[in-house]
C-alpha cells in the first residue's frame, strides 16, 4: 500500500512500469522524482509541481497547463510537443534541456531562463490573441512596474503582441495586394 502518490509514482518508476498517458490532473506531487523517465500523454494540468527533480526525462506531449513549477529542475530534460499555457515558473530550472514545439502563455511564460536551455525550437507563445513563434531566448527590458519582452519577430508590451518584420509585411500584403504592371 501506497501512502503518497509521489511512492506510488515512484514504485512504478523503480519496476519499469509504462506511466504513459497517466492522468495526475491538479495532484500536489510536490518534490516528486521523475530523473531520468521517459513520459508521453501525461497530464499534468494544474499539479503542484513544486521542487519536482525532473531532469535527465523525456516529456513528449505532455499537458504542463496551469501547473505550479516553482522550483522544478528540468535540466537536460527533451521536452517535446508539451503545454506549458498559464503555468507558473519561479526558479525552474532548464539548464541543458531542450524544448521543442512547445506552447507558452501568461505573465509567467517568461519567468524560464530560456538562455540556460540547451536549444529552443518552434516555441509558440499565445497572449490570447495571437500565437508568436520563437527559437532564440527572449529578451527581457524592465521599465518601472512595466516588462518588454522582445522575440525574434514580436515585442510584448503590457500583455499584447505587436508584430514587426518579414511576417508582418506578408500579412499587410496579403490583406492589400499590389499589382505590378510591365509598360
Amino acid at each position: 500500500i501506497h501512502i503518497t502518490i509521489n511512492d506510488a509514482i515512484d514504485t512504478a518508476i523503480r519496476n519499469n512500469i509504462c506511466l504513459d498517458g497517466l492522468d495526475l490532473s491538479y495532484q500536489k506531487i510536490r518534490h516528486i522524482n521523475l530523473d531520468g523517465v521517459t513520459l508521453r500523454n501525461v497530464s499534468f494540468k494544474g499539479a503542484d509541481l513544486t521542487g519536482a527533480n525532473m531532469s535527465e526525462s523525456c516529456f513528449i506531449e505532455c499537458d504542463f497547463s496551469n501547473c505550479v513549477l516553482t522550483h522544478a529542475c528540468l535540466c537536460y530534460s527533451k521536452i517535446s510537443n508539451c503545454n506549458f499555457r498559464m503555468s507558473t515558473f519561479s526558479d525552474t530550472d532548464i539548464s541543458m534541456a531542450e524544448l521543442e514545439f512547445c506552447d507558452f502563455e501568461g505573465k509567467n511564460a517568461f519567468d524560464i531562463k530560456y538562455f540556460t536551455g540547451a536549444s529552443l525550437t518552434d516555441l509558440v507563445y499565445h497572449d490570447g490573441l495571437h500565437a508568436t513563434r520563437f527559437s532564440t531566448q527572449p529578451i527581457l527590458v524592465f521599465q518601472g512596474n512595466t516588462r518588454i519582452i522582445i522575440l525574434e519577430k514580436s515585442i510584448i508590451f503590457n500583455g499584447k503582441t505587436h508584430t514587426f518584420g518579414e511576417d508582418k509585411y506578408t500579412e499587410s500584403m496579403e490583406k492589400h495586394p499590389t499589382q505590378i504592371t510591365q509598360s
